[in-house]
């Protein structure tokens, strides 16, 4: 008797329509990964240590703050849509961020400040 790969003995056929309906079974759906930096464990303690500094600032602390922005627009980037599966509540999941690039074309930077 001929052995067929350990594979070939649990072949199942699946169709696109049951994938989909057991994921959704588990909370999963296809949804657009959030775009950032991935952090590391470095940009993650900044981040905690100022909130343990400024978290508990009140209204007159604040308003001795510039908060300033800037936003870069690209003028030759495809579209480039993407789904993730992922359950409600984990669009900050690290391992489901899609990276921005840089250096996609042409681009405007914007910058803002207020008080």
């Amino acid at each position: 008797m001929a052995t067929l790969p350990i594979f070939a003995k649990f072949v199942v056929l699946l169709s696109k329509q049951t994938v989909c309906r057991r994921l959704n079974e588990v909370n999963l759906k296809a949804r657009r990964p959030a775009k950032g930096p991935k952090l590391c464990p470095e940009h993650r303690a900044a981040r905690r240590n100022f909130v343990e500094n400024y978290g508990d600032w009140n209204i007159p602390e604040w308003s001795n703050v510039l908060f300033t922005d800037e936003s870069r627009f690209c003028l030759n980037m495809v579209d480039g849509r993407k789904s993730v599966w992922r359950r409600a509540g984990e669009r900050f999941n690290q391992n489901l961020i899609t990276e921005c690039e840089s250096f996609s074309g042409g681009s405007v930077m914007v910058w803002e400040g207020f008080q």
